[in-house]
């Protein structure tokens, strides 16, 4: 659980992004009761948060007691073409801050762009 890992993804532009989270450790599910998620994009690495291009925070969970929450990104705010860099942390509840995952997120053109 404490290990960062690096993972690439791709994902349509102005598609919702749902990603369902457990958090696990040594194959038994932990309680995240009390912690807060942190999903960022940004175009360079060296950005400041401020000039994140997507920024989620949540700390409400589908399933805290197994371990359970989900990453929502509205589709507006995929409005992205693109490789990007991402990270996602959490701080517990003894407020330590941890990388889950990292690495690029790539946004891929689609062929419909209407939304009704």
């Amino acid at each position: 659980m404490n290990q960062s890992q690096n993972q690439n993804f791709t994902v349509k532009r102005n598609d919702t992004i749902k990603w369902t989270i457990t958090i696990t450790e040594d194959g038994a599910v932990v309680d995240i009761t009390g912690w807060s998620f942190f999903f960022t994009v940004k175009t360079s690495i060296d950005d400041v948060d401020a000039d994140a291009l997507i920024k989620v925070d949540w700390s409400s969970h589908s399933d805290q007691e197994n371990g359970e929450t989900i990453l929502t990104v509205p589709a507006a705010s995929t409005n992205l073409t693109g490789q990007k860099y991402y990270d996602l942390q959490y701080k517990d509840d003894s407020g330590e801050i941890h990388t889950l995952l990292w690495g690029y997120i790539t946004f891929d053109k689609d062929v419909t762009i209407r939304t009704s």
